[in-house]
């Protein structure tokens, strides 16, 4: 019920706003696409499979008359893919309002690597997205019009401490919850570095002026991130595992609030995170709460070895 009235209440209307919504078939990214159509706002659904961006569009519509979602091809393991969605939505030319960076992978199976070599939740939570920044701005996706562009982090940050950042790019050996953290530690260093223009030294890592950076994270939620057929988990485990999620942490709904608010709120995205304001940061509607300083230390020596290992894979 606290959800519903603040999605009521808190929230405004969005008719004449256009989102994006990355991975938004399911969990965090179908109830902010839920949420921002219930708002008025035109939402398009940046998924892998077009069958299941389209069921996910009629299950929203059951639910949210008018609703107004379309379909864009976007897949995040697929590097090439992503420079195509990034020409396929400049050619569009439409004012973007807002852009969720919300795709990603949790637990896939071990062996699986990018073509570049990279352990796959790496590989597409952190690269992926990295490449998809730099493509549009090398495409003018925002197009000059007033644009937030929304980071989707996780409590899972906190387990990264590496000696080096080799370990993130290229431990596949690690167990995959703490390749999990690497990533969204990445995600969290990378939003720091945008974030700050005193920071940033690399051009074609610069969002124009117009677009404002803001992160977040949802705490934890029961989501189906974790799935057999995907995450290479047994059935039995799955259901488990989600049953506990349900038990003891926030719905999908509440969870996904941080990235909405992150879109409608007044206050400046800078240096601050939109995160649960519950205890430990676990579970509860949204904050807004300042950024450790320890990122502003770390993020320009991350983004300094990030370049040059991308440079040597000629992206």
């Amino acid at each position: 019920m606290r959800t519903k009235k603040y999605i009521e209440t808190k929230l405004p209307d969005l008719d004449g706003k256009t989102y994006v919504v990355t991975g938004a078939n399911s969990g965090l990214g179908f109830q902010a696409s839920k949420i921002l159509a219930s708002k008025g706002a035109r939402v398009f659904l940046a998924c892998r499979s077009e069958k299941r961006a389209n069921e996910a569009i009629e299950k929203i519509k059951k639910e949210v008359k008018n609703a107004k979602l379309e379909f864009i091809e976007y897949d995040q393991s697929d590097y090439a893919k992503i420079t195509s969605f990034c020409q396929n939505l400049a050619k569009l030319n439409i004012k973007i309002d807002g852009f969720i960076a919300n795709a990603g992978v949790y637990f896939p199976p071990k062996e699986k690597k990018t073509k570049l070599g990279y352990p796959l939740t790496f590989g597409v939570n952190f690269v992926g997205v990295y490449i998809l920044i730099r493509n549009l701005i090398n495409e003018d996706v925002f197009n000059s019009h007033p644009t937030r562009f929304v980071f989707v982090g996780s409590v899972a940050k906190a387990l990264a401490y590496p000696k080096t950042f080799d370990k993130w790019f290229y431990d596949d050996r690690v167990n995959r919850n703490f390749q999990y953290s690497y990533s969204k530690a990445g995600i969290t260093l990378l939003s720091t570095y945008l974030m700050n223009e005193d920071l940033n030294n690399v051009p074609e890592m610069k969002f124009p002026s117009n677009v404002e950076v803001y992160y977040t994270h949802p705490g934890i939620t029961n989501t189906n991130i974790v799935r057999s057929n995907e995450g290479g988990f047994g059935k039995s485990f799955v259901k488990v595992a989600q049953n506990f999620l349900k038990i003891f942490f926030q719905s999908p709904e509440r969870a996904s609030l941080t990235m909405v608010k992150a879109l409608t709120t007044e206050k400046s995205g800078k240096n601050i995170s939109i995160r649960p304001r519950g205890p430990f940061e676990i579970s509860g509607l949204p904050q807004p709460r300042k950024m450790n300083k320890i990122n502003k230390i770390t993020a320009p020596r991350f983004m300094d070895y990030v370049e040059n290992e991308l440079s040597k894979k000629s992206i």
